[in-house]
């Protein structure tokens, strides 16, 4: 028996992610709404707020979204958000994700490792 499931989630492409909040760390974190690609008038439930020091909630939950398809590189995570600096990725959404417990390093003895990924845990 197989211990796989599967989650379906719509996950909103870079250029719909509002563009003062995907280039600066500092921008306000207003609440995502995504609707069911399925169903239009179903609302997805939102889940309780990631709460980041800095950062935009809604770049962090897209973040969490591409993750739960499995690990991914960080530069394939910030290409995927349309964020270019790797500090500003690192030191808004990753280095606060993983202090909150809700994504780890796949090699968390060697962070800076080139073939390091992120995963859901």
């Amino acid at each position: 028996m197989s211990n796989h499931f599967h989650i379906f989630v719509y996950v909103p492409k870079a250029e719909e992610i509002d563009e003062a909040e995907k280039g600066d760390c500092h921008a306000g974190r207003g609440a995502a709404s995504f609707r069911s690609k399925a169903d239009p008038q179903l609302d997805i439930p939102e889940k309780v707020g990631i709460g980041l020091a800095r950062g935009s909630e809604k770049v962090a939950k897209r973040i969490l979204e591409l993750l739960a398809d499995g690990p991914m590189r960080p530069s394939a995570l910030r290409e995927a958000v349309g964020i270019r600096s790797r500090v500003h990725f690192s030191r808004c959404y990753m280095t606060p994700l993983v202090e909150k417990g809700l994504v780890a390093r796949t090699d968390p003895d060697k962070p800076m490792s080139p073939r390091q990924e992120y995963k859901l845990t």
